[in-house]
């Protein structure tokens, strides 16, 4: 995985930032509510709706932990996914890794000895950096105002 190294975004990223960027304008934590659904997408294409539902019912009552924490305990979940599947957990663990980045058309390259949390924590970053970059204070993109400049 690597980060645009001058700044610039493609439009497809820029596109799903913005999306990003609206969502959290409406009160919703963006980034935290992509990584529930893609938990919740995982686990239910690769074992289906109950065992979904099984699965946060076991992480809420002998964990503790709700789905609103779980993207700040994010070992804690992919320990719990690996003690709940065994090493099938492990598969899915990275599953929900690569559906998180895809859903925001970024590209993931797995490294050595890098945990799950780790990739997790640098998209978060990247998406920072990238919309911090990609915006102007009045919330419009760049490349949209540039473009108007240019006409």
């Amino acid at each position: 995985m690597t980060a645009p190294n001058n700044g610039s975004l493609n439009t497809h990223t820029l596109g799903n930032l913005t999306r990003s960027f609206a969502l959290a304008k409406k009160g919703r934590t963006d980034f935290n509510d992509l990584l529930v659904d893609s938990v919740d997408e995982t686990i239910s294409e690769v074992l289906g709706a109950r065992v979904t539902r099984a699965f946060w019912y076991h992480y809420q009552a002998f964990l503790g932990i709700t789905r609103e924490e779980m993207p700040y305990r994010l070992d804690t979940l992919f320990a719990s996914l690996k003690g709940t599947f065994g090493v099938g957990g492990e598969t899915l663990g990275r599953m929900i890794v690569k559906k998180l980045y895809a859903k925001v058309n970024v590209p993931l390259e797995l490294k050595p000895n890098h945990s799950l949390a780790e990739y997790v924590e640098e998209l978060k970053q990247i998406l920072a950096q990238d919309l911090m970059i990609s915006t102007d204070p009045k919330g419009e993109s760049r490349v949209d105002s540039e473009k108007e400049h240019e006409a």
